[in-house]
């Protein structure tokens, strides 16, 4: 559907689960939105790790690898909202917060607002005749957010490492599914193998090592959520020929199974789907 409105891609809810995460991973075309609606937890992108509680909202462009993880005694609740074609002046396209300003955004007094925009797209997006409605109502949530005058600020500098981590980050997210020796990461950047690791978990919080496991974590859990791909191809396409070893490092990050996994968050899709259809009849 083309209109003068945001594209409703997917809707996503978060329901509190004790240990829950999602490793890094980013969508290269769209924009999520995530309204956090009960919990706590930790947000990272960017090379800084960021608290997020009920009442703010995550606002992540395209292309911005991204990890949440919710606190054990008060996990997270949140809608995730991926959409495109939307448009703002002086923004590139699908972005909802200039480039490098702060993801992270309070909704402040707006949220019982915004909680309702949020909740009507979550319940209606699939159902038949509403998906422009649902862009209009986005579009004006954004709208919303803009005003509040918080995305607007001026970029925030980065802490630290302001050329090499970057570029080491921007390489690693592109080339996640491939082997990634840090002794040839390190020649690659003209830097030592010591002076690289230690840089990097000064700047991001990981080593360079859990940085990509984490990747193609993310990675293999977005596959498995929103594509159909045979289990074994995804394991291959984030670098893992082994698939035992897939099962066992994604076993134990995401705490299940890739097959259970899928399962849980195909039925929690489809529940919202047979809810939709059922409040249009």
């Amino acid at each position: 559907m083309e209109s003068g409105y945001p594209v409703i891609r997917e809707v996503v809810y978060v329901a509190p689960q004790e240990n829950w995460s999602f490793p890094l991973h980013k969508h290269e075309e769209a924009a999520e939105l995530s309204l956090i609606i009960g919990g706590r937890g930790t947000f990272y992108c960017g090379g800084e790790h960021r608290r997020v509680e009920k009442g703010m909202l995550v606002l992540k462009n395209p292309g911005l690898s991204h990890s949440e993880k919710s606190d054990g005694e008060d996990p997270l609740e949140q809608i995730c909202i991926e959409a495109e074609n939307i448009r703002a002046k002086g923004l590139p396209e699908n972005c909802v917060v200039p480039p490098g300003a702060d993801p992270v955004v309070p909704a402040g007094e707006d949220f019982a607002f915004l909680r309702a925009c949020f909740e009507f797209i979550m319940h209606n997006s699939e159902r038949p005749g509403f998906e422009q409605l649902c862009g209009k109502v986005l579009d004006a949530a954004i709208e919303l957010i803009r005003r509040r005058g918080a995305p607007e600020a001026e970029k925030r500098p980065a802490k630290g490492e302001a050329e090499l981590i970057p570029a080491v980050l921007e390489y690693i997210d592109a080339h996640y599914h491939e082997k990634i020796v840090i002794k040839d990461l390190a020649a690659a950047f003209y830097v030592s193998e010591g002076n690289l690791s230690r840089r990097f978990k000064k700047h991001t919080g990981f080593t360079i090592n859990n940085y990509i496991v984490s990747k193609r974590m993310g990675e293999a859990q977005r596959m498995l959520i929103f594509e159909d791909g045979d289990i074994k191809d995804i394991a291959r396409r984030c670098g893992y020929e082994d698939i035992q070893y897939f099962y066992h490092v994604f076993k134990s990050c995401a705490h299940c199974a890739p097959a259970e996994f899928r399962r849980r968050y195909k039925t929690a899709l489809q529940k919202r789907s047979v809810n939709a259809s059922e409040r249009a009849e």
